[in-house]
């Protein structure tokens, strides 16, 4: 085993059995990135979850992972390998999604307090006779935003008006959802099947 402990493991007639915990997820790829994926091997060197189980009876196997069938693979299939990472109804990848939505709301939070970064060191607040207020900040600087001609700049400024009041927030609630993700991608064990197709 590699980046994973294996426990329990049977081997009868009717099934091979084991628990495994994993060092590791599964990073999930969703549709919207589909043409980036082509440009890189992404999944074939980076996200790679191999299942490889040699020396089987020659024939189709369903693989279970926590009584969830999985699909249906040959020998030469498991033999030469199967990347779950592929597989989106693995509970791996679903723990996943889990972890990716929490630090998609983590993600948004820190975009909100670097604007207000931005607007507090760029060059321009120099001249503000109050730096401290938010609103003489905002009507400083929106005549000199307003020359610049610049959507970018005026997204900026309007996110600082809108989320400089909320700063303490933002800082506690984006702390939260560090812990948060931390804690939902912790690995846990799941029991594997491998059992001949019925015929």
């Amino acid at each position: 085993s590699y980046n994973c402990s294996i426990q329990d493991l049977n081997i009868d007639i009717q099934q091979i059995k084991f628990k495994v915990r994993e060092n590791a997820l599964p990073f999930p790829t969703i549709s919207t990135q589909s043409q980036a994926l082509k440009l890189v091997a992404f999944s074939a060197e980076l996200n790679r979850e191999l299942l490889q189980v040699s020396n089987l009876k020659s024939g189709n196997y369903c693989l279970y992972i926590d009584d969830t069938l999985i699909g249906k693979f040959s020998d030469m299939q498991l033999s030469e390998g199967v990347n779950l990472s592929l597989f989106t109804n693995t509970p791996q990848f679903q723990q996943a999604l889990i972890v990716r939505n929490i630090l998609l709301e983590l993600w948004k939070l820190e975009a909100q307090l670097r604007s207000i970064k931005f607007i507090e060191y760029c060059n321009d607040i120099k001249q503000c006779p109050d730096k401290s207020n938010p609103e003489a900040v905002v009507n400083y600087l929106r005549p000199v935003f307003d020359k610049k001609n610049s959507t970018f700049y005026t997204m900026q400024l309007n996110n600082y008006a809108t989320n400089k009041k909320n700063e303490v927030d933002l800082i506690q609630k984006s702390d939260e959802l560090r812990k948060k993700a931390y804690i939902a991608a912790q690995p846990t064990e799941h029991t594997f099947r491998i059992v001949p197709e019925s015929k």
